[in-house]
């Protein structure tokens, strides 16, 4: 199942982990400029970690200048996370919160 967290993660499983990726375009330098491709982040046990993963991932490549930025962005990435987990939960994913 994915779990599309926002317009830079998505949230996918296989048979045995849970993988975060970001999603990234291709620049202007690529064979098709503008693509979209997803880019492994990493491979968790369950939905919490991926989750925290994502918010973790999400800080830290952001090019934070201050206290309060850095507390919106953890704000804006856990609402986004809690958003798309809440819609999978309600679509019937229990599973993988185990």
């Amino acid at each position: 199942m994915d779990i599309k967290i926002n317009a830079r993660y998505i949230i996918k499983t296989d048979e045995q982990n849970v993988i975060l990726y970001e999603i990234v375009v291709a620049g202007e330098n690529a064979k098709v400029p503008g693509t979209t491709s997803e880019r492994v982040i990493g491979y968790y046990p369950n939905l919490e970690w991926a989750a925290k993963g994502c918010l973790r991932h999400s800080i830290d490549t952001l090019d934070l200048i201050n206290v309060y930025e850095i507390v919106k962005a953890i704000k804006q990435a856990e609402q986004d996370i809690t958003k798309a987990i809440d819609k999978a939960v309600s679509n019937g994913l229990k599973k993988l919160m185990a």
